[in-house]
């Protein structure tokens, strides 16, 4: 697959997804499947056989470098042997300061592997499938099996050490006034519909059911689908995909894909109740702040959801599809360099940190671990609650849920993004803000236009 030059990071693209510039469509996260006696990674690994010192790289984020440094330490305590050493890099300069490294075959050991990285396209990294059947891991104690794979390739360049992805968020208060009930486990794309549509009210409390609506003058919205990296998993839950096998052409207008793009192109335009990219104040969280009774979100943003103090309010797992069950939810991959001097070290020290639960909830408290274990776990949990919501019943379901149904190919679909990317979320601004046209006409145009990019050279 071509490269980029400005390469995103997951959590670096979920940041400009969410302002609804970015679209996203999204190819199948396939769970991967274990040999016969498949087990954990070892809780503890015996030291290295000779003295060994290790580095990894990444970008940094706040409370990260000291959660980090937290895990190394605990892993160094027992293994004596080796030195684990952690360089922050700006995530603007991962591309200018690692590739002279590699070319110098002085690479770090252990850094960043999602599909889109030039060290993985260009083969710098380890297969590190080899080493997941030698040691016979268990990759079901995981989230998000399809990290680190370069879509048509078998080869897996990493495995994920943070997991994050969406839930439902819904305002319980506003649900309670128009007598709307509570999302519940399966509940479907239909009943999300429908509690859209009741929960709109314009400026004097009018629904689209009520023949005096008035749709120019709407205060709160039933749902928000703003953010364009959710919509690979909403096309699979109508049992599309939005790439053929090889990645070379888009097909987000199959008949499927196209069925959905129809159904939240109608609840948007017709019935007026979704709020779509653009339509809310920048800087401004429509949740949040009372302009949408449901939002589908990243789970990081329960982080600001906890200190609301104005209304009651609670999370969801993603409906049931019309044909699939699909939840937005990703990682990111660490890998190991072809060049490293230590690749046993680094191997050891990688699943210390993804298979043990106690160093995967050191950093999981500011990165969702990867661990479902762990990840599930009240302490990672816990940090989401505030004051007026989330319960700790739906906090478990929306999780469990999001880790079962886990669909993130928008960030392993490497070829070209930063052509692609702006026609998609073109496209989902004329379907859900502009309405300028049908989705029947409008989707194809963009489908078509993607597939050129995709296949160029």
């Amino acid at each position: 697959m071509s490269g980029r030059k400005q390469q995103l990071n997951r959590r670096k693209f979920l940041q400009l997804a969410g302002t609804g510039i970015a679209g996203a469509a999204l190819a199948a996260c396939t769970p991967a499947t274990q040999a016969p006696g498949a087990t954990a990674g070892p809780t503890t690994a015996p030291p290295a056989a000779e003295a060994a010192s290790i580095e990894f790289v990444m970008n940094d984020s706040p409370g990260w470098a000291d959660s980090v440094n937290a895990m190394m330490k605990a892993y160094m305590d027992t293994h004596p042997n080796v030195k684990v050493k952690f360089t922050p890099v700006d995530f603007g300069q991962l591309t200018t300061v690692l590739p002279p490294r590699f070319a110098a075959k002085e690479p770090p050991d252990l850094l960043l592997c999602d599909a889109f990285w030039p060290w993985v396209q260009q083969g710098l990294v380890l297969d590190l499938n080899p080493l997941i059947d030698r040691d016979k891991l268990d990759l079901s104690l995981i989230a998000d099996k399809a990290t680190g794979l370069l879509l048509g390739d078998p080869k897996r360049y990493g495995l994920p050490f943070d997991f994050t992805g969406s839930v439902v968020a819904f305002n319980k208060t506003h649900f309670d006034k128009y007598g709307v009930a509570y999302p519940k486990a399966g509940w479907t794309t239909d009943n999300l519909a429908e509690m859209a549509v009741k929960l709109t009210r314009d400026e004097n409390g009018k629904s689209p059911l009520d023949s005096d609506f008035d749709p120019k003058k709407i205060k709160m919205y039933g749902l928000q689908l703003s953010s364009g990296f959710q919509h690979g998993a909403l096309i699979k839950m109508w049992g599309g995909k939005p790439w053929s096998d090889d990645g070379k052409t888009c097909t987000m207008d199959s008949p499927n894909a196209l069925e959905c793009f129809t159904f939240f192109n109608d609840l948007a335009c017709k019935q007026h109740a979704i709020l779509g990219p653009g339509g809310a104040p920048a800087n401004t969280d429509p949740f949040a702040t009372g302009m949408s009774a449901m939002t589908i979100e990243g789970e990081w943003q329960l982080a600001l959801y906890k200190d609301i103090k104005d209304f009651d309010w609670d999370c969801a797992a993603w409906p049931d599809g019309k044909r699939e069950n699909w939840q937005y939810g990703g990682s990111d991959a660490l890998g190991i360099a072809k060049d490293s001097k230590f690749i046993e070290a680094a191997w050891d020290f990688e699943k210390y940190w993804i298979f043990n639960k106690p160093a995967a909830l050191t950093t999981g408290i500011i990165m969702p671990p990867a661990l479902n274990d762990a990840g599930l776990d009240p302490k990672i949990l816990n940090g989401r609650m505030g004051g007026r919501g989330p319960s700790m019943e739906n906090l478990v379901w929306a999780y469990t849920n999001m880790r079962k149904r886990a669909d993130c190919s928008i960030a392993y679909m490497a070829n070209h993004q930063e052509l692609w990317l702006p026609v998609l979320g073109d496209m989902l601004a004329a379907l859900y803000t502009l309405c300028s046209e049908p989705a029947s006409t409008l989707v194809p145009k963009a489908a078509k236009q993607i597939t050129e990019i995709l296949q160029k050279p």
